[in-house]
């Protein structure tokens, strides 16, 4: 992805897993904590080699290795 700056890319970010969340929480009527991990394990397979979302989850306070 090509960002402006990590702002934008943060912001990119966190809609992304809002949104995924989101509808998984009306599509699969899963819970919101569900919902949230789900979406945070596919956008760590989508991007798990960009430097942009491994910062992400850094700033989040999110561990960059996928747990087991």
């Amino acid at each position: 992805m090509d960002f402006e700056n990590e702002n934008d890319r943060d912001r990119d970010f966190d809609d992304m897993w809002f949104h995924h969340s989101s509808q998984l929480m009306s599509a699969r009527n899963c819970t919101p904590l569900r919902a949230s991990a789900l979406s945070l394990a596919l956008l760590r397979r989508v991007f798990a080699e960009d430097r942009g979302f491994e910062s992400w989850l850094i700033r989040k306070g999110i561990p960059v290795a996928a747990p087991k």
